[in-house]
């Protein structure tokens, strides 16, 4: 049994609080364990630069809060990663924000307009990634209408600078769950 198959079947028994709470511990979860994944394929070194921040807190512009899942930063290139055990494809037209936050994040730091990220990340490109353990992210089109959904919350992004198109990573268990 899957993983998310068997974390489904368990709110079952659960009321709608009890539910609520055990998919966002899984959440939790499951972004820890992403975070943990590029961790060790970005270790802190003794005298090098750490490349891989997580958890990074920031405000636009307009002084509004984003967080950063993961940034993994480059000399002049970023990918932001936003990580979710299930996106709510239900909410992301009438509601998108989850969406908003990313293009929040990746409009400020190419902006040079997030305080306290304006020395750490100076990217003349960045990266913007999500990666979820929800499959039905794999569906044909997708990927093209979220990527539509970020460029109109976006904003400008300034001559010389770059946003490269939304990359969509859909993780999932293989194998029974442990």
């Amino acid at each position: 049994m899957r993983v998310s198959r068997a974390l489904f079947q368990a709110t079952k028994s659960e009321g709608r609080k009890g539910s609520q709470q055990l998919l966002s511990d899984f959440g939790h979860a499951f972004e820890d364990y992403a975070t943990d994944i590029l961790g060790s394929m970005y270790p802190r070194r003794p005298g090098l630069v750490d490349r891989l921040a997580r958890n990074v807190k920031g405000r636009d512009g307009n002084g509004r809060e984003f967080e950063i899942d993961a940034a993994l930063a480059d000399v002049s290139q970023v990918a932001l990663f936003e990580i979710k055990a299930a996106f709510p494809l239900e909410n992301a037209v009438t509601n998108p924000r989850p969406t908003g936050r990313r293009c929040r994040a990746a409009g400020a730091i190419v902006r040079g307009s997030a305080p306290g990220l304006a020395t750490r990340l100076r990217p003349n490109a960045v990266h913007p990634v999500l990666v979820a353990h929800d499959l039905r992210l794999d569906a044909p089109a997708l990927g093209q209408f979220l990527e539509n959904e970020f460029r109109q919350l976006l904003g400008p992004v300034p001559r010389g600078k770059h946003v490269r198109p939304l990359t969509v990573c859909c993780a999932q268990a293989h194998g029974p769950a442990e």
